[in-house]
């Protein structure tokens, strides 16, 4: 029912919400995490989905999960060498870093960094070795007890939001 009486001033109405839309998660999106988390990008697409035409409404593809996404990737790929690099460690020293600080900077800086929070990787060391964690979106250290979800809510998941990286989890 909302597409049968369209006319030319809708159209123009949803182009203009398209691009105030898109400017507006572009500097979201430019900001990033941790000052722009997922839920920042869903409410501005609540908030437009709510004022816009109904074309635009139908169209507007989800970005708070590219950005959550995208974020997880960057995790992934710093973490990975992070854990190559505290084995590096172990390896030349004979035993594991007591804090990510220990890792000579030769290793990398950027590695250490969690993406979604732009603080130090969540890093402890058991007899067992150590273990690597992303804190992930909602940003609180659970002591890296692993969500196998990763932040997607399912029912019965844990209140934990950290996602483990070493040791690999099951």
């Amino acid at each position: 029912d909302d597409f049968t009486d369209l006319g030319p001033d809708d159209a123009r109405a949803t182009v203009d919400a398209f691009n105030a839309h898109y400017r507006e998660l572009a500097e979201q999106l430019r900001i990033g995490y941790p000052e722009v988390r997922a839920s920042d990008l869903e409410a501005t697409e609540s908030n437009t989905i709510d004022a816009s035409p109904p074309l635009t409404r139908m169209l507007l593809p989800s970005m708070s999960r590219y950005h959550k996404l995208r974020t997880r990737t960057e995790a992934s790929r710093r973490a990975t060498q992070l854990a190559y690099a505290t084995h590096l460690y172990r390896a030349r020293n004979g035993h594991w870093p007591t804090s990510l600080d220990e890792l000579p900077t030769s290793f990398g800086a950027t590695m250490r960094t969690d993406p979604f929070t732009g603080h130090l990787f969540g890093y402890r060391v058991t007899e067992d070795g150590p273990t690597i964690y992303s804190l992930s979106e909602n940003g609180v250290d659970n002591g890296g007890v692993h969500s196998s979800r990763w932040d997607d809510k399912v029912e019965n998941s844990p209140d934990s939001d950290d996602f483990v990286f070493w040791p690999p989890q099951e």
